[in-house]
């Protein structure tokens, strides 16, 4: 499918004012143009290690990463042209409409575990994790209008220049990134030929480091629109079954 399209078009009046012949031309350009991309890559390894006839290591590392892109651009232009007599009294404007968000989501994990048996009524498995995830945004909206006329004050020419963005002055950028460690222990411990005895625990530790989103406004200062540090989170855990 073609990103890009465009119309345009174009109109003439003769009419009677007072006695006299004037002519107003019209004319309009629209065109757009839009793209958008999406790609994820993932790699892996993993690694078993027999260490002796009791002791079994398995170890998984694991990165992700995740991004995408999309931008469209519009554009209107727009003109008109009046002539009577000696009267050449124009007005021309262009509209451009910009639009952007850029999307970045990485992921590395690690992962481990030992697993012993000690004795053939006697079992441990050790294990811990540690996650980092990266998420960064960035969205922006804008606007840009430019008018050239002689029609306010003819025949003296004025041009002006705005920028507007369109969405409430966005321009947002958010970065947020996390760590989460974890661990656990769990005991099997047979008591006879008909009782099991499974003893376990574990902890959690999670923090966001930081969560900050920004916006610029019209002179292109940047204006701080909501800053967060999460605290840190440790959980503890203890399960015992039969």
């Amino acid at each position: 499918q073609d990103p890009t399209s465009s119309l345009e078009g174009a109109f003439w009046y003769p009419y009677v004012a007072s006695g006299n012949v004037g002519y107003l031309t019209q004319s309009w350009h629209d065109s757009s143009e839009q793209h958008a991309q999406y790609y994820s890559s993932m790699a892996a390894l993993q690694s078993v290690d027999i260490l002796s006839s009791q002791a079994l290591v398995k170890t998984e590392v694991s990165y992700y990463d995740e991004r995408q892109s999309t931008r469209s651009w519009w554009t209107h232009e727009y003109a008109d042209v009046f002539r009577s007599g000696g009267i050449n009294a124009f007005y021309r404007n262009a509209i451009d409409r910009l639009n952007q968000d850029e999307l970045s989501i990485r992921t590395l994990e690690f992962n481990s575990s030992l697993d012993l048996a000690l004795s053939s009524a006697f079992s441990i498995k050790i294990g811990g994790s540690y996650q980092r995830i990266q998420y960064d945004r960035e969205y922006v909206s804008s606007r840009t209008i430019e008018e050239v006329t002689n029609q306010y004050n003819y025949p003296d020419t004025a041009v002006s220049l705005r920028n507007e963005n369109a969405d409430n002055n966005s321009l947002d950028t958010v970065h947020a990134g996390s760590h989460k460690l974890a661990g656990y222990l769990e005991n099997i411990v047979l008591l006879g030929d008909q009782i099991i005895l499974n003893v376990g625990g574990r902890f959690d530790y999670f923090v966001n480091i930081l969560s900050y989103s920004y916006e610029f406004d019209n002179q292109g200062n940047p204006v701080v629109k909501a800053v967060n540090l999460w605290p840190i989170l440790p959980t503890l855990g203890l399960s015992v079954g039969f």
